[in-house]
């Protein structure tokens, strides 16, 4: 024990800094334990060149960040200066301007608040004139030219004190005191790096005399002839280190390992206590002898026996960490250079806490702050190596390395799944590795961008073009083949796939590499099949033809062979024409004149080669042709000498062999802008030659970056609109051209030119305005657009599939020529018919909750069986009580589950399901057959789900989501939302049932209402936890067969006595008038119970409202009480929640409700036992602001919960559906002023100021 206390206090010393302390007590270390000699003598090592740096200044964190901000100070002035400018001038002209400056303007005040305009359109306020003599006066908002002019001089003044507070800032030679650190110092983010990269690798940097350090924790002993082949990939000598939690032969392990491992020298083996798996040992036994070594590599045993998705992870894992000499070479020239922990990228198959912390933020607080000073709060997202297996640089692992535990602070196997001091320390090892020097690095093997929005599958758009006369070409790049040429000047075996797989990410966001889809892969042309394949490809996506690079060096050939394979196979249905690619060839893809390979050499007798070999090509028939003329394109047309010579012979030795003159096309680029310059006919855009002249801003300084970034940046959909907006005709026939992307990282890395952020939704639109133009200036036989490119892979440019978007630019091209805009295209399912095995699983944690509450399960277990019923496929549920509840429920489902199954169907958190629920989201999987598909879910969040390109979401959100479905292949790793599949969130009581309050709700429905949207709002009711609800509908002139639709789906809210749906019918004069005054006012005469509430039929409240409004009746004692509801654009056939706003968060007072009504239908509760019901009287023919004439009634100064306005609860949403009117929320302003200016609302709103003006009486004491 003796040696491991001075070790202890060594390394305490050493961490508080004394040490000269430090280094007695190594001595004393060493000499008293032989063995210890390499860990103290390294320390001392250590600590000796610590006290020699001491006098040296050390830049802090903070200094760092100084230094990189005052990187940023001449673009911060500039930006301030440009804004000081900009305020100046608008000044000027405002000020200068004719007209009244003080008076009230509107197109000013609606300018400055537009959420005024919204509440305008709902009939909140009916001017904004209103809205600032009720409001905006007494809060200074900006109301006319006068006004607008002191905002600005104020807003000129700020930036001018910004201005200064800058300049002195950076005038400063030290980090300012007074500012406080930046959560920036606090990232722990990774590079991500694909080990394939070597231009980011110091290879100059010698790693043999690097001390490298192996511990593996050996739990699963048949894995060793498996971990010792991954071990042979060290190149250099290292030592072993072994824990293993079983009796085995020390002498005959060591042996073993030592025979099969190459360089391996020294092996310890310990056998350790089944506690804290590989991480325990890591720490307690081994911890202070690895801290000897430069270089650590942590491994383990890995299996996941119980998950079929992750069989191969752990070989994975040591595939990414030892995969070959080569990339352990790359890993420890890394390590030798700035990186401190280099970690596998982690797995996709379970849904992920997007905070990474999972069950196990409390005990990695305590340990963060007990052990390493640092505030988990500092943290809150902790990315880690999952699976804990990792390479690290001593500095970068020491932290935890000498964190302070035992073996009794483990607990026994067998341990949770998560939660515990394993997991924990897990999740700490990157933050314990923060304030060591160096960056960590994620090795990557697949997407590095994981947020695949834009993924889509193959389809065909075949039978849908209706474009009869455009043709899409693109551009053909064949360098998919090695040749002598490439293996002589870039290595054997070169390809364009060499500099592609050879990419890494610049920076935060960047997508790299780009990853050819499965089903093309890494393909060679080097046989017909994949000339048929990229065909087949074209044809489905209505892509006309390829325009193939020609490179033509004076008779010198190169990466011809693809095209002479085509014109060999003339079943290939391609059609195809030429681009000579005029430019020297150089060592780095540039036309340049430096490291020239290949150069151009022009003559007649060039020209005459050139054309002589193109005859045979000219002659297929397959060859695309304008007016009956051969296309040729040329690119550079400005470096030919005498490029009317060539034209002349080309065009003579065409007619020789009845061939038309050609139709030549001069790509304008290189000095090149107008073909008749060269005696050509046609030219072609070719867009970024000038990278848009500055007009599109560089965004390169804004990101986050890995690497420098010396190139340029630009943002896709700047370029876009750039280059479609030069759309004025031409003197010559002009041809539009466009690209899906552009990123040549893969050729220039650093010295990169990059356009950032492209979508197949930017692209259509792109592509959708070029062939507008291409159709209004060309005649119909020249209505050609050119993409670039195909396959220009290493530049990013492709229109072929890859592994981040899919088919999505492909589609995006039929979806064009089908007419077809890009958020319509409907998917079709696939495979409708056929009967799906679904398991629907029902987590332990759920169904212990339901135990405790009868009355939410009742609720639960009703709609669950009802889904089940209207779902046609085959349904398994593991939880044997549930399948017996379902079963008495009249409910078919199967409780063995079968081997294999389509899909899982998860609950996450307690829901309540619709009907339809599951048809609609196996409907859904149906159509994207490898997403994990979310359900649309309501009741609990206020952020309304987001969605991208066609119905996609995050990996967050299916974390977050109560309902999701996992399918049972997962490769295309996205996630979609299922619309209709509808999911209201609630939750259990502790309160016994016969203790919760009950709440009558009341529902107008009349005979044009939809049932479809009164089903969601009985299910967000029931869904409401924490009471009983009884809605009790007032339906109106129902015929027969409506009534019975309604008695059918009230009778799915009936839970076995405990609540179920009232309906009180209702008619009007003939059926067809308006009586909504009296269904709300007989509504509320007829109910029950103590407490009463509204809801319209086409709107929803939150799961938490009612129990919020219940609590605040009861403390405040009051006889109503508010909370808010959103404003919610929300698109009812595709029951699209769209968008919330806060439009009714105005109004806190009585007196403010007298003036304008402030609180909608279901956002407050009444108390009934302490309002005088009988007193209320109403007109049965107030079709407008009938809710507003009866609150005026009931509220008043004193026995209203005012207060509870302060809080802005929000307890549901006002629904404003986009796809359908209503009565006075109606988007139209001319149709809404219509309504508003009729004899019934003046009518109606003179009820109410009647009713305003006798109240108003009233408190004056009149």
């Amino acid at each position: 024990m003796n040696d491991k206390s001075l070790l202890s206090i060594a390394n305490e010393k050493f961490k508080l800094g004394k040490l000269k302390d430090a280094i007695k007590y190594y001595e004393l270390a060493r000499n008293e334990n032989p063995k210890l000699e390499k860990i103290a003598s390294y320390n001392i090592d250590y600590a000796k060149r610590k006290l020699k740096d001491k006098g040296k200044t050390i830049e802090t964190p903070q200094d760092k960040l100084f230094k990189k901000v005052s990187k940023q100070r001449k673009k911060v002035i500039n930006t301030l200066k440009n804004s000081i400018h900009d305020k100046e001038l608008t000044l000027k002209i405002i000020e200068r301007g004719p007209g009244d400056k003080i008076a009230f303007n509107s197109s000013v005040y609606l300018a400055m608040y537009p959420d005024i305009e919204s509440a305008i359109n709902d009939h909140v306020f009916t001017s904004a004139k209103q809205h600032f003599e009720m409001f905006g006066k007494n809060e200074n908002r900006v109301h006319s030219y006068q006004s607008y002019i002191d905002k600005l001089k104020q807003e000129l003044n700020v930036l001018k004190a910004e201005f200064r507070a800058i300049e002195n800032l950076f005038s400063q030679d030290e980090w300012p005191t007074s500012l406080d650190e930046t959560a920036e110092n606090y990232s722990i983010a990774a590079i991500p790096f694909y080990l394939e990269n070597s231009s980011h690798i110091n290879f100059n940097e010698s790693i043999e005399d690097m001390r490298i350090g192996v511990y593996l924790h050996l739990y699963y002993t048949d894995l060793l002839g498996a971990i010792s082949k991954h071990l042979n990939n060290i190149p250099l000598a290292f030592d072993l280190f072994i824990s293993t939690p079983h009796e085995l032969d020390h002498k005959k392990l060591r042996k073993i390992v030592s025979d099969s491992v190459t360089n391996v020298k020294e092996i310890s083996i310990k056998h350790v206590p089944n506690r804290g798996r590989d991480i325990a040992p890591f720490i307690i036994e081994f911890g202070n002898e690895l801290q000897a070594y430069d270089a650590i590599c942590h491994i383990h045993t890995k299996k996941s026996e119980h998950t079929k998705g992750l069989s191969d992870w752990g070989d994975d894992i040591l595939s990414s960490l030892l995969g070959s000499r080569e990339d352990v070479k790359k890993i420890l020239t890394l390590l030798k250079g700035d990186a401190k922990i280099i970690y596998p990228e982690g797995q996709n198959y379970y849904m992920k806490d997007p905070t990474g912390w999972s069950e196990n933020h409390e005990i990695a607080k305590h340990i963060l702050s007990d052990h390493l000073e640092t505030d988990i709060s500092n943290f809150p997202k902790a990315e880690f190596p999952e699976g804990s297996m990792f390479w690290a640089r001593q500095e970068g692992i020491q932290s935890f390395l000498n964190i302070p535990l035992d073996w009794e602070d483990f607990p026994e196997e067998p341990i949770p799944t998560d939660g515990t001091l394993a997991h924990a320390l897990e999740r700490i090892i990157l933050i314990s590795a923060y304030a060591a020097p160096g960056r960590i690095f994620k090795l990557i093997k697949n997407d590095y961008l994981d947020n695949k929005f834009y993924y889509e599958h193959r389809k065909s758009y075949a039978g849908k073009i209706k474009e009869n006369t455009v043709k899409i070409l693109s551009f053909y790049l064949p360098q998919f083949h090695p040749i002598p040429e490439n293996d002589e000047w870039h290595g054997k075996g070169f390809t364009e796939w060499t500099k592609v797989k050879a990419s890494n990410p610049l920076f935060k966001g960047h997508y790299q590499q780009h990853r050819p889809h499965e089903d093309i892969g890494y393909y060679l042309l080097d046989s017909p099949a994949i000339l048929k394949k990229q065909a087949s490809l074209m044809h489905d996506a209505g892509v006309h033809g390829q325009i193939f690079y020609h490179y033509w060096f004076s008779g010198k050939l190169i990466l011809e062979e693809p095209i002479k394979m085509l014109l060999k196979n003339k079943d290939i249905e391609m059609p195809f024409c030429f681009c000579w690619a005029n430019e020297n060839w150089t060592k780095r893809w540039d036309g340049n004149d430096a490291e020239v390979l290949l150069a151009q050499h022009y003559s007649a007798s060039d020209a005459t080669d050139f054309i002589n070999y193109l005859i045979p090509f000219l002659k297929d028939e397959r060859y695309i042709k304008i007016g009956g003329r051969p296309v040729l394109y040329i690119y550079r047309p400005s470096s030919i000498p005498d490029p009317q010579q060539y034209v002349n012979i080309w065009n003579k030795i065409c007619a020789q062999h009845g061939i038309p003159p050609l139709y030549i096309t001069a790509i304008l680029t290189r000095g090149a802008h107008d073909p008749r310059d060269y005696g050509m006919d046609g030219a072609l855009e070719r867009v970024l030659h000038d990278w848009t002249g500055g007009n599109a801003p560089e965004i390169k300084d804004s990101l986050q970056k890995y690497w420098p970034v010396n190139g340029s940046v630009l943002d896709y959909g700047d370029v876009a609109a750039y280059y479609a907006g030069q759309d004025a005709p031409k003197e010559f026939e002009y041809f539009r051209s466009l690209v899906p992307t552009w990123d040549n990282t893969a050729r220039y890395g650093s010295e990169s030119y990059v356009v950032h952020e492209s979508t197949p939704e930017k692209f259509q639109g792109w592509l959708e305005q070029s062939i507008a133009f291409t159709k209004a200036n060309l005649p119909e036989d020249r209505h050609l657009v050119v993409i670039n490119a195909w396959n220009e892979w290493a530049e990013g440019a492709h229109l072929e599939p890859d592994t981040y978007s899919g088919y999505a630019y492909l589609n995006s091209v039929g979806r064009v020529l089908s007419g077809i805009k890009y958020l319509d295209d409907k998917p079709t399912a696939l495979g409708t018919n056929a009967k799906l095995i679904v398991e629907i699983e029902l987590p332990t944690y759920l169904t212990n909750n339901l135990e405790l509450d009868k009355f939410v399960s009742t609720k639960f277990f009703k709609h669950l069986a009802e889904a089940i019923k209207h779902c046609k496929h085959a349904i398994y549920i593991k939880n044997a009580e549930a399948v017996r509840i379902l079963k008495e429920l009249k409910c078919h489902v199967k409780h063995d589950l079968p081997e294999k199954t389509d899909c899982k169907i998860q609950f996450r958190q307690l829901a309540l399901i619709s009907d339809t629920f599951l048809a609609e989201i196996l409907k859904t999987h149906n159509i994207f057959k490898d997403s994990v598909v979310i359900s649309n879910e309501y009741g609990r969040h206020h952020q309304l789900q987001e969605y991208y390109g066609l119905d996609s979401v995050t990996a967050e959100s299916a974390y977050e989501n109560s309902v999701i479905l996992i399918p049972d292949d997962r490769k295309s790793g996205t996630y979609k939302i299922s619309h209709k599949a509808r999911a209201f969130s609630t939750q259990t009581s502790t309160l016994l049932t016969a203790e919760l309050p009950e709440i009558t709700t009341i529902i107008r429905f009349h005979k044009n209402d939809s049932i479809f949207e009164l089903k969601n709002a009985l299910l967000s009711l029931s869904a409401v936890h924490s009471c009983i609800v009884r809605p009790v509908i007032c339906a109106q002139d129902l015929k027969p067969n409506q009534l019975k639709d309604l008695i059918q789906l009230c009778a799915k809210f009936e839970y076995k006595g405990l609540t179920g749906v009232k309906i009180n019918k209702f008619s009007s004069k003939n059926n067809n008038g308006d009586i909504r005054a009296k269904l709300l006012h007989d509504g509320l005469q007829a109910a029950k119970s103590r407490y009463v509430a509204f809801l319209d039929h086409d709107d929803l409240m939150m799961c938490n409202s009612y129990s919020y409004l219940v609590n605040r009746l009861s403390v405040t004692g009051k006889a109503v009480s508010f909370g808010r509801v959103y404003d919610t654009s929300y698109e009812s056939n595709k029951e699209k929640l769209i968008k919330r706003n806060k439009t009714y968060e105005y109004g806190f007072t009585y007196h403010e409700f007298l003036d304008v009504n402030h609180a909608p239908l279901h956002s407050f509760m009444m108390d009934t036992t302490k309002i005088d019901i009988s007193s209320l009287h109403y007109f049965e023919d107030q079709k407008f602001m009938e809710d507003y004439y009866l609150t005026l009634q009931v509220f008043d100064e004193n026995n209203t919960d005012w207060a509870s306005l302060q809080d802005n609860f929000y307890v549901g949403d006002y629904l404003h559906c986009t796809d359908r009117s209503h009565t006075l929320a109606i988007s139209d302003t001319v149709s809404r002023d219509t309504v508003i200016t009729n004899i019934e609302f003046e009518k109606c709103k003179k009820r109410v100021e009647d009713l305003k003006v006798e109240i108003k009486k009233k408190l004056n004491g009149h």
